[in-house]
């Protein structure tokens, strides 16, 4: 009975305590809000498979073309670290350089990034200071 008593007493304690509600939320209007896919996606648009050339492939091109939610990377030859191999991109409202190394445990490989149609002058750098130059053409992904 003593027992009884003491969880009763307990639960009344407890039960004074009591816990604030939150305020209900107020009411929103969704429509006042538009939509990220309405804003800033095509909605046919999705990503497609990267691009990949290997160095000495982009050594003898002039011109590689890749299309928009895309990318190029860079295949190395055979004992050649990610990081031997730095790239710059003339213009870069056109595409961006992704630098090759290693995060945790994972190696990626030099890419370029496309940001928008248009084309612009690529360099790759090797380990040795040679270089090369060649047209980045990135076009519009077709529907």
């Amino acid at each position: 009975m003593k027992q009884l008593v003491t969880l009763m007493l307990s639960c009344i304690a407890l039960s004074a305590c009591g816990i604030d509600t939150p305020d209900p939320l107020p009411s929103v209007n969704p429509s006042a809000y538009p939509s990220l896919t309405d804003t800033t996606m095509n909605h046919h648009s999705q990503a497609l498979p990267p691009v990949f050339a290997t160095l000495e492939e982009l050594i003898t091109a002039e011109e590689i073309t890749i299309p928009m939610n895309s990318s190029l990377v860079v295949l190395l030859g055979e004992g050649e670290s990610p990081t031997q191999w730095t790239g710059t991109v003339a213009d870069e409202s056109v595409a961006t350089v992704f630098p090759g190394g290693t995060i945790g445990s994972a190696e990626f490989n030099l890419g370029f990034v496309p940001v928008s149609p248009g084309t612009t002058q690529v360099s790759l750098t090797g380990p040795t200071g040679q270089s090369t130059n060649l047209l980045l053409e990135v076009v519009a992904q077709q529907n």
